[in-house]
């Protein structure tokens, strides 16, 4: 097996948000295991957006076959220590760490047809949901001259 890697475009939150990019990993570690990050990349909006970034991201590996029984990792980036912000604060490079977990799901599991079909006609699908919990800074946003 060779180690493949798929990026999704990348992509903001919403006008003015974050920018951020999925990257998923086959046989990360040789272990088996699908892997998964989130990466924080610089944007446009990053002058106007409050550093180190806090939120919580969801990757949701969909089951195409029904409705339910999806399969999620949940990172949470407001529970880090403080040596660990140099990774989530302003990017001042294209792309940062990418903050994820290398056993997302196993190969046996994706390819389980009983209650779940997470792999269909050689595609997976992948939604990432993010709660923000910091705001942006409102006095920038102002449009009236001075």
């Amino acid at each position: 097996k060779n180690h493949e890697r798929w990026s999704s475009p990348p992509f903001y939150l919403h006008p003015g948000g974050y920018h951020m990019q999925l990257e998923v990993h086959f046989n990360a570690a040789e272990n088996d295991e699908v892997a998964v990050y989130n990466y924080l990349l610089r944007g446009r909006n990053d002058v106007k957006l409050i550093w180190p970034f806090r939120g919580e991201v969801n990757i949701t590996l969909l089951n195409q076959l029904v409705d339910t029984h999806h399969h999620s990792y949940r990172l949470n980036y407001s529970e880090h220590k403080r040596d660990d912000y140099n990774i989530i604060e302003s990017p001042k490079e294209k792309s940062l760490c990418g903050w994820g977990t290398d056993q997302f799901i196993s190969y046996s599991r994706l390819q389980t047809r009983y209650v779940t079909e997470y792999l269909k006609d050689d595609s997976l699908f992948f939604r990432v949901s993010v709660k923000v919990h910091n705001l942006n800074k409102p006095w920038l946003n102002c449009t009236t001259p001075y």
